[in-house]
């Protein structure tokens, strides 16, 4: 992870914040009386022009395209911000069950291990 791409989580975080109605960290994308509801990992990936094809579990399927090829949500999300998927550093941030306050813990500990603060 780099600054840049920290700058990247830092502004998801301040959508989810500015937005709570549209943060669900339960899914990956789900539709909602507002517009379309992301956990943290797929706010990354749609900000980074992913599509998400519709259909499926909850009116979405969790495969998107990334230059036409199937990726997971949440490694490509990883891949966005420089970190291991599957392993400590994207538990900080991408797990299901995570609050907000939780995701912001687990930034500034990425933030810290990366030499960023």
């Amino acid at each position: 992870m780099d600054a840049q791409q920290l700058a990247k989580l830092d502004g998801v975080i301040k959508w989810a914040e500015d937005n709570p109605e549209l943060h669900n960290q339960h899914d990956y994308a789900a539709k909602t009386h507002c517009g379309t509801a992301y956990c943290i990992a797929g706010k990354l990936d749609h900000d980074a022009g992913v599509t998400v094809v519709v259909g499926g579990w909850e009116d979405f399927d969790y495969t998107q395209f990334v230059d036409e090829r199937p990726q997971d949500w949440e490694t490509y999300a990883a891949k966005i911000l420089g970190i291991d998927y599957g392993k400590y550093e994207s538990d900080l941030i991408f797990r299901d069950h995570l609050t907000l306050d939780d995701i912001k813990r687990g930034r500034d500990v990425l933030a810290e291990n990366y030499g960023l603060i």
